[in-house]
């Protein structure tokens, strides 16, 4: 079976501009990846927007757009992404070498931040604001991923953010400036379990809360313990969907489940080995269960 690889990394983000700082964590298992972007930024740029940059042997250079960066209840802006590390936009993410933030508002796309993916890089600037302008310059396309944690693995500060597709996340963030998006059954079935989703949540579940913010509560769950909200998976991982769940006690959030639709098998699938089976001899969910720390 498939050795499901674990790596963490805090990377720290080099200033270009004045007023900008910041950090991501970035956790890689073989089959899915997070990062988590926290940045102090000035008013003078509303949207920022974050890319993956790489260099190829033969020197062309060629970006990813992770998304738009959104400003939280405390002022710092903040990106959740994850992703599968065999293919983001198509590559390896061992094929990028630099974290860059940019302004939405900047054509020239001048780099705010920036931070090396896998240590040091020798990168010619100029070829790399020129793949950012070409990146943005194209149609946005944002592509589903997924985001799977193993199985009882612990939560606590500096942990994992295993976000349910993150890029449906902050398309979701995006919607969620709709006053008509704002309410869905998903978040009115949490408030009503005195959940604050106005607040920060924990650090993994952070992520997932501007989807829960506009998603439908998904009908069709594992359980009837969490409240699911359903996101895509990317192309070619095996499984349409994840759902993502959330685990209210006495009006805190206490955990966080994925749950894969599959048909019933004896074994789970590679790289899923720690995930519990839930449903019955046809049809049924792979499900995993993140507890959360409350601060």
């Amino acid at each position: 079976m498939m050795r499901n690889d674990y790596r963490r990394s805090l990377i720290l983000l080099r200033s270009n501009a004045s007023g900008y700082s910041g950090h991501v964590r970035l956790e890689r298992r073989t089959l899915m990846g997070t990062m988590y972007f926290l940045v102090q930024s000035p008013d003078d740029c509303p949207t920022l927007r974050a890319a993956l940059v790489g260099r190829s042997r033969d020197g062309a250079y060629y970006a990813c757009a992770l998304g738009e960066l959104q400003r939280d209840s405390r002022g710092q802006t903040v990106l959740g992404y994850t992703f599968d590390p065999r293919d983001v936009c198509g590559r390896e993410l061992e094929q990028y070498q630099l974290l860059a933030i940019t302004c939405a508002g900047d054509a020239s796309c001048a780099i705010a931040l920036f931070g090396n993916v896998c240590g040091h890089a020798e990168l010619n600037w100029d070829s790399v604001r020129a793949a950012l302008r070409e990146l943005y310059g194209a149609a946005d396309a944002r592509e589903p991923v997924a985001g799977l944690p193993e199985a009882g693995e612990s939560a606590g500060p500096g942990a994992a953010e295993p976000d349910a597709a993150v890029d449906s996340g902050e398309a979701a963030a995006e919607d969620a400036r709709s006053e008509a998006a704002a309410e869905s059954a998903a978040c009115d079935r949490l408030r009503a379990e005195g959940i604050d989703l106005d607040a920060p949540w924990p650090q993994a579940a952070e992520p997932l809360r501007a989807l829960f913010l506009t998603a439908p509560a998904l009908t069709d769950a594992p359980d009837d313990q969490c409240v699911y909200v359903e996101a895509p998976m990317p192309e070619g991982s095996g499984f349409p969907c994840v759902a993502a769940g959330v685990l209210a006690l006495g009006g805190a959030l206490a955990a966080v489940r994925y749950a894969l639709p599959a048909a019933w098998t004896q074994e789970a699938p590679a790289g899923l080995e720690d995930y519990a089976w839930v449903g019955d001899q046809n049809r049924g969910w792979w499900v995993t269960e993140v507890p959360l720390e409350t601060p």
